[in-house]
């Protein structure tokens, strides 16, 4: 299942940030980060706020179908690559 830690991660990579660098911005460990990107742990609400803030992209394009079955997956990563190259077209 594609979680909605690896659609941070998919934007983080999209927007080639190091882990360390949006951890940094977030106000959050690497270690938190790598545990929500791996779907170890849920991200709170105030910090999906935040990872909004900081990459630009709406809430709710993240939030949008946050977990999909494992044969969506690729379907599911070539629409997020998508939205991602249109969306940092726009900025």
């Amino acid at each position: 299942m594609i979680n909605i830690g690896q659609r941070m991660k998919f934007l983080r990579v999209a927007l080639d940030l190091k882990q360390r660098e949006l951890a940094a911005r977030l106000g959050i460990t690497n270690s938190h980060l790598s545990l929500l990107e791996r779907g170890k742990r849920m991200p709170s609400y105030p910090l999906l706020v935040r990872f909004s803030e900081v990459t630009g992209l709406p809430l709710p394009l993240l939030l949008k179908d946050k977990q999909v079955p494992d044969e969506r997956a690729g379907e599911l990563e070539q629409k997020f690559d998508s939205l991602i190259e249109v969306y940092g077209a726009l900025r």
